[in-house]
């Protein structure tokens, strides 16, 4: 009987050893998704924070150097305008180009 008993007990540990194994396993796999988690969250608030402070220090600037940036920013969105209606033109102009000649 008191070998009965004995692999009873041994089959219920080696039972329990393979439960507390997985719940070893999921603890671990859940603490990594979880720092995972963290890891994602703090680079966000960097991002976040990171965006503030360049606000705040151009508003921070002198006058006269938020106004330049302004007008460069302008001259720009202009000059790529331009370029862009310039490259319509020529695009067209090829278009009308190869249809004279077809003719």
């Amino acid at each position: 009987m008191t070998d009965s008993t004995t692999s009873t007990s041994e089959n219920s540990f080696n039972g329990d050893s393979a439960d507390l194994q997985l719940n070893l396993n999921n603890y671990r796999k859940r603490k990594r998704s979880l720092i995972d988690e963290m890891d994602q969250t703090n680079l966000q608030m960097q991002l976040i924070k990171d965006k503030c402070d360049l606000k705040i220090l151009y508003f921070m600037l002198p006058v006269g150097v938020t106004l330049r940036l302004q007008r460069i920013r302008v001259k720009h969105r202009m000059l790529s305008v331009k370029r862009f209606s310039r490259f319509l033109k020529g695009k067209t102009l090829d278009t009308q180009r190869s249809t004279q000649t077809s003719l």
